[in-house]
């Protein structure tokens, strides 16, 4: 069996990945489908579903649905089922389908747990927890994260340092600040000692979001300036409008109107332009309480 050339291009797609280099991770896991179906390797559908949660990231997912759901009904690589059951939970999250979100999850989680996935579980469980914390289930979101913690035994996974800064948020939304805040920095350190940047917008969105509540101006807005900075980066759209709130919300609460109605009216222009009047409403009304941004 000639696999090299599958493999080689699967590590260059992880570590293109692990570096937040999307369009490159992409190219990289398209061309070992390729080679997979070159030499008819059985690893041509695990391929796929690479592909395709870049794909997710970058919020490029028409067509995705069908892929993946023919391999999770036939492909007869477990790991091909067990990856297209997770990113099928990912899409229907985005779209807030949060039952089929919870139907795919709960399936990606017993599927890892047959494989012995341990960071497969972790993200599966993590996932699950979003979807609680998508319907407001904030006690059932903090026992998902919890569990997503504690699964890692102690090792530093980048999935367990993701669910403990969403554990931190979880916490802060619940008002224990100072609890949340604690798994918030030190999800970030944690991820700095893994050099994996991939995970640092939204774990930084979350720490931003918790001070803004936390009456912290201006560390809100050092989260969210380099939250965005990184997501123009990795050229990443979806969680680009929570930052630029983030920013417009973070300037009003410290009284700078017009940095704030800047930051707003790049939001309204950009993600919602059929409502004309958003900017001059977000900037006139504080609704950031009202607000999980994980809730999408």
């Amino acid at each position: 069996m000639n696999d090299n050339a599958y493999w080689e291009w699967h590590q260059r797609g992880l570590e293109a990945l692990n570096d937040a280099r999307l369009s490159e991770a992409a190219e990289a896991f398209a061309r070992a489908r390729s080679e997979a179906l070159r030499h008819r390797l059985p690893l041509a559908d695990r391929a796929y579903c690479n592909w395709a949660g870049i794909r997710h990231t970058q919020d490029r997912t028409t067509g995705l649905e069908k892929g993946l759901s023919r391999i999770l009904g036939g492909s007869e690589d477990p790991r091909a089922r067990q990856l297209a059951a997770y990113y099928l939970a990912c899409i229907h999250w985005n779209q807030r389908n949060l039952k089929t979100a919870r139907f795919y999850g709960t399936m990606a989680v017993r599927l890892a747990e047959s494989l012995g996935a341990i960071p497969s579980r972790i993200a599966g469980v993590h996932l699950l927890g979003l979807v609680w914390l998508a319907e407001s289930r904030l006690d059932e979101a903090r026992a998902c994260f919890q569990q997503s913690v504690d699964l890692s035994e102690g090792q530093v996974h980048p999935h367990a340092v993701m669910a403990k800064s969403t554990l931190g948020y979880c916490l802060s939304l619940q008002g224990r600040r100072r609890e949340g805040l604690a798994h918030l920095e030190q999800a970030l350190l944690d991820l700095m000692d893994l050099d994996c940047p991939l995970y640092e917008p939204p774990m930084r969105l979350n720490l931003g979001f918790a001070l803004l509540e936390g009456g912290d101006s201006d560390g809100a807005i050092a989260q969210g300036r380099a939250a965005l900075d990184l997501l123009e980066r990795q050229g990443s759209r979806a969680d680009a409008k929570f930052a630029y709130y983030l920013l417009g919300e973070g300037h009003a609460q410290r009284g700078a109107g017009r940095q704030a109605e800047e930051y707003f009216e790049i939001l309204q222009k950009t993600w919602y332009p059929q409502y004309p009047e958003l900017a001059q409403v977000l900037l006139a009304c504080r609704t950031s309480p009202l607000l999980n941004w994980l809730a999408r």
